[in-house]
Parts: C-alpha cells; structure tokens; sequence
C-alpha cells in the first residue's frame, strides 16, 4: 500500500510540475511578426482550378520582395491549363500572427493561408478560394536589408 502512495505522489507531482512548467513552454514558442517576412522571395504554386471536373491544372513561378511591412510586391509567370502567361504584376497584403501562420489577400483577387518558418526563410501557403485547389512555398533568396 505505501508503495502505491508513494506512486501516486510521484505522478501527482510530475502532473503539477508539467501544469507549472506548460506556460513558459508556451512562451517559448515561436515568435513572429509581420517583419519576420523580409527579403527576396522565389514561390513555386501547383494545383488545380475550377468547380466541376476536368479541373484544370495550374502552376506559377513567382518572384516578390516584401520589406517586413505586411506589404510584398513582384512578378510572376503561370501556366492554367497550358496556357502560359509572363511579366504578372503581384503586389498583396499580408498579416503575420505571433505563432507563425498568417493569410494574405493578392491584387489579383487570391486570397491564401501561411505558415512561414520563424526566421522567416521559408513559407508555406494554401489559397483560401472557392474553386481553387492550389498550394506553394516560398523561399528566401535573400534578406532585403543586406542583399544575402
């Protein structure tokens, strides 16, 4: 019997410890903000468009630059159903939230979930349209400020 209490007082402290120790896991969590997305960006898009099958396939190579001010802006090229276009203008605003995920609403009417990598060096995204399954990364290619 002194054995199963001793027992029981053992997890029974462990479970308090893990309930003192839970918030500064938190804490220690990933911290990030709209500056976290900073520098030169190359995004790589695939998918398909449309309600009704066939859908039609869809990619994008994409090349933007954002300064950390919940703006970017760039150039793309995309391919829907085979049909390529080139010299896409891209600009876009964007909110960051402190756990690393994020959305964004594009001048051309798309509209995306991310999750970007805490030092900001890669993201990824899932367009949040109707009609669209569509999913891509970004990829720093260089930091703004130092031109890395």
């Amino acid at each position: 019997m002194k054995r199963i209490v001793n027992f029981a007082m053992s997890v029974t402290a462990f479970a308090v410890l893990g309930l003192v120790m839970a918030p500064s896991a938190r804490a220690d969590g990933p911290h990030c903000s709209n500056a976290t997305l900073k520098g030169s960006y190359s995004a790589t898009i695939t998918g398909f468009v449309g309600t009704t099958a066939p859908f039609t396939p869809f990619a994008e190579l994409d090349l933007v630059t954002s300064t950390g001010d919940g703006t970017f802006s760039g150039t793309g090229t995309n391919s829907v159903g085979g049909v390529v276009t080139t010299g896409i203008t891209i600009t876009a605003t964007y909110t960051v939230n402190s756990d690393c995920s994020g959305s964004a609403v594009l001048s051309t009417g798309v509209t995306q979930n991310f999750n970007i990598k805490e030092d900001g060096s890669e993201v990824t995204f899932i367009s949040t349209n109707a009609g669209a399954t569509i999913t891509g990364e970004a990829k720093r290619l260089s930091d703004h400020d130092n031109g890395h």
